[in-house]
């Protein structure tokens, strides 16, 4: 079971989002950036000082861009995961969401007139030695069969991903131009252009690209803060769709919340915003999955990205019925979430925690999630998840005495954690029990997902 459980201290108010308003064509390129990054004048004026010592900038468009992105390494940037403008000049770094923003932003600046393409799921090097990777695994090659191997922690060298993600680049004159190679030239300087394949390719406006800085803060404030907020994420969510009201993915986010707070209309109209734009990517059916359950759609994923974990996992690990394969695949999985820039190993193991005790032992478990969710940031996931594997009250007593449940559905996972390890629902969470049943039992997606 997937927990994609976010917190937040506020009550939502889950409104169908604007989808038209101002005229954005209408509003340079760098400005929009620093609307969506929240950037204050001070930055734009540290902009504009590294836009002069750019200096003049070749006719051609893409020596243009390499000009620019030769100034940037010269400056000392590199890449890195920062994405709002300010971030990015405070920390000389940046990832490829800001960097086409900037360098996009930039040329766009001095007259030219670059495309932007989305990429999902880019086929580059590391694509291609991930799946190598992926499938050394299966096929035994680190461990055996019947010994699998669970990393405690994750490695310090990951470079990939085992999931699809998104991908901006710059279009110019027909060639794409890769804005996150923030290598000195000589490094590079014997390889040819070459063009990136991918599952996906949309082309996007500049207003459409930087609409998913906004996508990107609302993920960062759910999964990088301890006491996330929830109406700020979906107001972040919402301005996405008002700037690009086809921007699938700002509409997964908000089924995802949705579902977190119950909110029946808000699901539904979010999840037929989201099949309607449809897709034939793997991150779409991995998502479509969630809604539909249909095993269909992990055959799909698989076949586009053979290494997708997540998918891997629903497919290998919770639909296998062999004890021994799925004890396998999910040391198989683990491995490769050590390895991934963008999957966390504390986040793997607390999230599939039962399935984790079931295959190994729960004494096993516990030391895993200890050592991987040191800086695991879902305190309430992480308690809760110890409290189902030990039975130690003092797991519930952090959990009521820090405030971490903050959203319906974690109140729901608690009554039903309590009521599985005792047998039926305490006495002194009865009555309040009532009261959430009276307000969310009647809820479709309540009843989709709890019953106690």
């Amino acid at each position: 079971m997937r927990r994609d459980i976010d917190r937040d201290t506020s009550n939502v108010n889950f409104k169908a989002p604007e989808q038209t308003g101002r005229d954005f064509d209408n509003v340079s390129p760098l400005e929009i950036f620093r609307e969506v990054s929240a950037a204050g004048s001070e930055d734009m004026a540290a902009l504009d000082e590294l836009d002069h010592n750019i200096g003049q900038l070749p006719p051609e468009p893409l020596k243009a861009a390499e000009a620019i992105r030769s100034h940037l390494i010269k400056e000392g940037y590199e890449y890195g995961n920062s994405f709002r403008l300010q971030d990015m000049l405070k920390k000389k770094q940046g990832n490829c969401l800001g960097l086409a923003c900037l360098i996009g932003g930039l040329l766009e600046r001095r007259g030219f007139h670059p495309e932007y393409n989305l990429l999902l799921g880019p086929k580059d090097y590391a694509y291609s030695r991930e799946v190598e990777l992926f499938e050394e695994f299966v096929q035994g090659d680190h461990f055996d069969f019947d010994n699998p191997i669970r990393p405690l922690v994750s490695e310090e060298i990951n470079d990939f991903t085992f999931v699809a993600l998104e991908h901006p680049i710059l279009v110019l004159n027909g060639k794409q131009f890769e804005t996150t190679d923030l290598v000195p030239e000589s490094e590079f300087e014997n390889t040819k252009p070459f063009e990136i394949k991918s599952e996906r390719s949309t082309k996007i406006s500049y207003a459409e690209l930087a609409s998913n800085v906004l996508v990107s803060r609302a993920v960062s404030e759910l999964f990088d803060n301890p006491k996330p907020n929830y109406a700020l994420a979906r107001k972040l969510l919402a301005e996405a769709i008002r700037r690009w009201p086809n921007n699938r993915e700002a509409y997964a986010k908000i089924r995802n919340l949705a579902n977190n707070f119950f909110d029946d209309e808000q699901e539904e109209t979010s999840r037929k915003k989201y099949l309607a734009l449809g897709g034939d990517d793997s991150r779409f059916f991995d998502e479509k999955y969630s809604i539909t359950h249909d095993p269909s759609d992990l055959d799909k994923v698989l076949e586009r990205h053979p290494s997708y974990i997540e998918a891997y996992v629903d497919k290998e690990v919770y639909n296998e019925t062999n004890h021994r394969n799925a004890r396998f695949a999910f040391a198989v999985a683990a491995q490769c979430v050590a390895r991934s820039q963008t999957l966390d190993l504390g986040k793997f193991y607390v999230y599939n925690s039962k399935k984790f005790a079931k295959l190994f032992g729960k004494e096993d478990v516990v030391r895993f999630i200890v050592s991987a969710a040191e800086d695991f940031k879902d305190f309430f996931s992480y308690n809760i998840a110890l409290y189902e594997l030990t039975g130690d009250k003092k797991y519930l007593t952090k959990i009521k005495q820090d405030g971490l449940i903050t959203c319906p559905f974690q109140e729901a996972f608690f009554y039903y954690t309590l009521e599985h390890m005792n047998g039926k629902l305490p006495k002194q969470y009865q009555e309040k029990y009532r009261a959430f049943l009276e307000q969310y039992g009647n809820r479709r997606t309540f009843n989709e997902q709890w019953t106690v």
